[in-house]
């Protein structure tokens, strides 16, 4: 998908479905259409599901693949920990992700691989060049 210069925006865990053959694939592609929407007051509006998206998505900056390695992130740790990385209302999702990062994989799920615990929390980062 990235490879034909597609990015998902909206990927999260209904996004993907499992095949017969147990080979994962990506639904919900037609959301990679560009958009761009204003509020009545000309601001931004939250379009899609917030637990899932990149803090460059949230904050109206051009997104790329790395927006979608976020969101994997979001899945992650959410397909591991049985928790979403990022809870509450709206806002409060919304100000997490932008500004605080998820509790620690490990104190979760003690006997987690430290090094998967490292991909997650390097797709979490904040700043998509750390990602």
């Amino acid at each position: 998908m990235h490879g034909l210069g597609l990015i998902h925006r909206e990927f999260k865990p209904s996004s993907v479905l499992f095949g017969k053959d147990h080979r994962a694939k990506i639904l919900n592609v037609e959301l990679t259409q560009t958009v761009n929407v204003g509020g009545p007051d000309g601001g931004t509006v939250v379009m899609g599901t917030p637990q899932y998206q990149s803090p460059e998505q949230l904050r109206g900056e051009p997104v790329d693949r790395r927006t979608d390695i976020f969101s994997l992130g979001a899945v992650l740790y959410e397909l591991i920990s049985y928790r979403r990385a990022f809870t509450g209302e709206l806002i409060a999702v919304i100000r997490a992700i932008l500004n605080k990062p998820p509790q620690p994989l490990h104190e979760l799920v003690p006997r987690l691989d430290a090094a998967l615990e490292a991909l997650v929390d390097r797709a979490l980062q904040k700043d998509p060049a750390n990602s």
